[in-house]
């Protein structure tokens, strides 16, 4: 998603985790309200074609302004070394 634009040190899912660890998504990965009003995340749907019937689940997505500030915040608590 945005751990290797964000320069975080540990991948995807665990870039994911540190995201839920701290509260900017919830446990089934969609981000709080807060963060969509402050444009960090959009939130967009996918249908699932293959099963019968159709169905669609919410996809997360970080925006640029999101970018930057998760970026910024990853090297402010990310660069010590408790950080994954």
């Amino acid at each position: 998603m945005g751990a290797k634009l964000t320069r975080f040190t540990g991948g995807e899912r665990k870039f994911m985790a540190w995201l839920r660890e701290n509260k900017f998504l919830m446990s089934n990965n969609e981000p709080y309200q807060r963060y969509v009003n402050y444009g960090w995340f959009i939130v967009t749907t996918r249908t699932i074609h293959k099963a019968n019937p159709k169905f669609s689940i919410p996809v997360t997505r970080i925006t640029f302004q999101g970018m930057k500030k998760l970026e910024k915040l990853v090297y402010e608590k990310c660069h010590k070394p408790n950080c994954p």
